[in-house]
């Protein structure tokens, strides 16, 4: 799959997308294209995780989580794709699993 990114536009496959932040970061999985916005310092946007099909149709955008020591939502710094495992680390030090179908997660835990 032909996946670029430059600021804040994805292209896959030749489709050209415009997305709210710049992308931070692009992976690739069998048939989806997972973004990682990077959101300046002074927006709260929780969710910063994106995924696209091959056609470059948004399939989702991640659950926000609140974070136990802030009243604010805080978006996702990182995300890691192993075997068929989706993970995603929070500013707030914890990693979630992000469900491939519909962007939600599940606390794995504390990581340092």
């Amino acid at each position: 799959m032909a996946v670029e990114f430059t600021d804040n536009e994805l292209t896959v496959e030749g489709t050209s997308i415009k997305v709210r932040h710049p992308i931070k970061e692009a992976l690739e999985t069998d048939d989806t294209v997972l973004v990682v916005l990077d959101i300046p310092r002074d927006v709260e946007d929780p969710h910063n995780v994106l995924a696209f099909d091959t056609s470059g149709r948004k399939l989702w955008e991640i659950e926000a989580v609140q974070s136990k020591h802030s009243e604010k939502r805080l978006p996702y710094i990182t995300v890691t794709v192993k075997d068929t495992q989706i993970v995603a680390k929070n500013w707030n030090s914890h990693r979630y699993e992000v469900d491939a179908e519909t962007g939600g997660v599940t606390e794995l835990g504390f990581f340092k």
